[in-house]
């Protein structure tokens, strides 16, 4: 009789224990743990494209560009408030343009525009 009831205390005891650990297994952690910040998404990396204006609107402009193959390559790049401008930007000059692919659009970061070879050569009118 003692055996048996021994034998039960102690199956009891392990079974306590037992429950105990899977309790605090299962408990929220404490308060005293500190949150992570969440990171702030990064913007996408930019590019450069070096090129002739073919054509500028508040929107978006489009530049010329001659590929190594010789041809020449049109792409349009969109323009936001954000997007820095600096330079001579008009249709026919050359441009440098930092973008950045945005969804399936190209979003100009900047455009520095420099006034064509031949624009620069032409004398200015005297009246």
């Amino acid at each position: 009789m003692k055996v048996r009831s021994l034998i039960l205390t102690f199956a009891a005891a392990s079974l306590l224990a037992a429950s105990h650990g899977l309790i605090a297994a299962q408990a929220p952690k404490a308060a005293n743990t500190v949150a992570k910040p969440v990171a702030a998404k990064k913007p996408a990396p930019t590019s450069v494209m070096h090129g002739t204006i073919t054509s500028l609107e508040d929107s978006q402009i489009v530049v010329s560009e001659k590929a190594k193959s010789g041809k020449s390559e049109t792409r349009t790049f969109m323009l936001d408030r954000d997007t820095a401008k600096s330079g001579a930007l008009a249709v026919g000059n050359e441009v440098t343009i930092h973008y950045r692919s945005d969804n399936s659009h190209l979003m100009a970061t900047s455009l520095v525009g420099k006034a064509s070879k031949s624009a620069a050569k032409t004398p200015a009118h005297k009246g």
